[in-house]
């Protein structure tokens, strides 16, 4: 039996602007876990498109009995969560999960708005989180850290409150980076210690 661990970048991310994520991968390896590095085509394309992108490559990489991880960071946290309802891993870390589903939509900032565009906009109107939690049996850490924007503490926040089988922690002093020290070294302690 397989261990595969999917690691979903954040938006306009990949190995080479964020080095951490080759760190990350290491720590899955340490692991004995089997990695794919989810590279998302990210222009002129909707969360739609990107959840689409992700199960593809989720299909062309798994079979029956693996042992599935997810690990997201930011947009990359969203395509993992809206994914592991339909894909149902065994385990998934949501590192500085996005605020865009429905419900974060009326308090997002205005100028986040106008960097989407409407099209994504209406498109990230079409995932509710509420809706969402309520079919989600994964085992779930969710990752923010305690400098990061208000929107991001409450969207963790309320996904802990959500989503059943889910733990919350927030990493102090880190902000919206993975490659942070402090962020990434409580992403090699979850890993290390909670990970099947």
């Amino acid at each position: 039996m397989r261990k595969i661990a999917f690691i979903i970048l954040g938006y306009n991310q990949n190995k080479k602007n964020v080095p951490a994520f080759g760190k990350i991968e290491s720590f899955f390896q340490a692991k004995n876990f089997q990695t794919v590095m989810v590279d998302i085509d990210w222009k002129y394309k909707t969360l739609s498109d990107y959840v689409a992108q992700f199960e593809k490559i989720y299909l062309e990489n798994v079979k029956k009995d693996d042992q599935i991880c997810f690990l997201g960071f930011s947009l990359g946290a969203m395509i993992a969560l809206i994914s592991s309802e339909k894909l149902k891993p065994k385990f998934q870390i949501l590192c500085s999960l996005s605020p865009y589903f429905k419900e974060d939509l009326p308090r997002i900032k205005n100028w986040w708005k106008v960097f989407w565009g409407k099209r994504r906009m209406e498109d990230f109107a079409k995932f509710s989180l509420n809706k969402l939690a309520k079919n989600i049996p994964t085992k779930t850490i969710i990752l923010a850290g305690d400098k990061e924007d208000w929107e991001v503490e409450i969207r963790a926040k309320e996904a802990r409150q959500k989503i059943r089988n889910s733990q919350l922690i927030f990493i102090p002093n880190a902000k919206h980076d993975i490659g942070q020290t402090e962020y990434l070294t409580e992403v090699e302690r979850i890993i290390s210690e909670k990970v099947f």
